[in-house]
């Protein structure tokens, strides 16, 4: 042991020059020497040994089981083995933290609350399942994937998501969370959640009708199968941020009326684009409308029209387009 190596008077007694007469007895050769023993003999062998007890790596027995400190982070061990001991147990799941498929796995028992809520009992873990993050979990032998939209600690931590499939009221088995882009099985959003359609035949918009829904009939995309062609609405999979944005060209124009492109979720206007015409007869006039919302899970987006023209207005065939993106949770 490295305590061992201390060097204390009595290490000198052999060695010593101060007890010696002032005229000693001895040989100059013999005098060099006591002096030169000093080092030689004492200083030198108990630093080499020292040396050599910091490089060993027996448990037990190490280097830094050798080398003192203060306790850290709550810990009581007083060597910095006893620290990197400590401070290892306390690492959850050292292993696998940067696996190939991208998923990180999650130490703690979740305990389902809500179709879109579950609770980690007794513990902070608010770093880790932050807003963003993703999240898998089995249940009943299906594995599920959800964004993290908040969580919060009180006693227990709660943690909000959405996801394609909603939690059951089941066990929690072997879950999993992740900050890479695009982790292994999980659907990225803004590449998934997604579409562009059209209308393929004309249609009319009566006078002075409120909403008329415009039909979208035809898909360019529609990456996620989220878009009806028949409800001409598109169903949002997950909770979150949506860009919508549409073009809706109105043919055989006339003077003076006003027409409204507006967005719709669940049936409620949310904001659109007011146009009015005082051009006169022209072959065709257009609306363009862009509005980043936020919509829940299974939220129905559509376009709606509105025009006073004093007659109905047709809207040209393969003219009109609408796309839906997802943004983020």
């Amino acid at each position: 042991m490295i305590t061992d190596r201390k060097l204390t008077d009595s290490s000198f007694a052999a060695t010593a020059v101060e007890g010696l007469e002032d005229h000693p007895q001895i040989s100059a050769q013999e005098l060099k020497q006591r002096f030169d023993a000093n080092v030689t003999d004492v200083m030198a062998p108990a630093f080499n040994a020292m040396i050599d007890d910091l490089g060993k790596t027996d448990d037990g027995g190490s280097g830094a089981d050798n080398i003192g400190c203060t306790p850290v982070g709550g810990g009581s061990a007083e060597t910095v083995q006893g620290a990197l001991e400590e401070i290892n147990g306390n690492i959850p799941s050292i292993a696998g933290l940067m696996p190939d498929d991208g998923w990180i796995n999650f130490p703690y028992t979740c305990v389902y609350l809500t179709a879109t809520t579950f609770k980690i009992v007794d513990t902070d873990v608010t770093t880790i399942l932050r807003y963003g993050v993703k999240y898998r979990v089995t249940q009943s032998s299906t594995v599920k994937y959800f964004y993290v939209q908040s969580s919060t600690f009180s006693t227990d931590t709660t943690v909000t998501v959405t996801g394609e499939v909603d939690l059951a009221d089941d066990d929690m088995e072997t879950p999993k969370y992740s900050i890479a882009d695009i982790p292994a099985g999980f659907k990225k959003g803004e590449l998934w959640y997604k579409a562009r359609v059209k209308c393929t035949t004309a249609q009319s918009i009566a006078n002075g009708t409120d909403s008329v829904k415009v039909q979208f009939d035809s898909e360019d995309i529609d990456t996620n199968g989220n878009y009806d062609t028949g409800a001409y609405e598109y169903t949002a999979p997950v909770s979150g941020y949506y860009q919508v944005c549409a073009y809706v060209p109105i043919a055989t124009a006339n003077a003076a009326y006003q027409s409204f492109l507006t967005f719709y979720i669940n049936g409620a206007s949310y904001r659109g684009t007011r146009y009015v015409s005082n051009r006169g007869s022209v072959s065709t006039e257009g609306l363009v409308g862009a509005i980043t919302m936020y919509c829940a899970k299974g939220s129905k987006i559509y376009c709606g029209m509105y025009q006073n023209s004093g007659a109905a207005k047709a809207l040209e065939a393969n003219g009109p387009w609408m796309t839906i993106q997802f943004l983020h949770v």
